[in-house]
């Protein structure tokens, strides 16, 4: 649980033809369970870093989908369905982190943020990383 990822070591065991919701800018989709290199460094950078401090004791990568709006007797409604990158136990207390790359984050990825944050009893965070030329690492903003 400790270890490096790296490209190679990221992807973790997933069920066949389990997909993301959304799909990548290039049209690609990405395979749920298999983290993306923005991911990795977050994994590698802050999760570790907690874990080796003793201060995170248990996380894990896409755990589970939220369903973010109510059930409508109307078929063309839409559902609204988030899965948030990381869920870590910090300190006893369970916190949800989103990890976003150094582009703009998305209207609709921030709408999810704040339902998922009214919704649950536990922390709700964005960790959005930075320049290299902008000293690197993430910022980190709680909703």
């Amino acid at each position: 649980m400790t270890q490096l990822l790296t490209n190679r070591t990221a992807k973790l065991p997933v069920e066949p033809g389990k997909r993301h919701w959304s799909t990548y800018a290039k049209g690609e989709r990405k395979v749920r369970g298999e983290m993306n290199k923005t991911e990795i460094a977050f994994h590698n950078e802050f999760i570790l870093g907690l874990v080796a401090a003793g201060l995170v004791t248990w996380w894990e990568y896409e755990l589970c989908s939220y369903a973010l709006s109510d059930p409508s007797p109307n078929a063309n409604a839409k559902r609204i369905h988030y899965v948030p990158d990381f869920h870590i136990l910090y300190e006893g207390y369970m916190q949800v982190y989103e990890v976003k790359g150094t582009g703009i984050i998305t209207e609709a990825s921030l709408m999810r943020v704040k339902l998922l944050a009214d919704l649950v009893p536990y922390r709700v965070f964005i960790a959005t990383q930075q320049r290299k030329a902008n000293g690197g690492g993430f910022q980190i903003e709680e909703y």
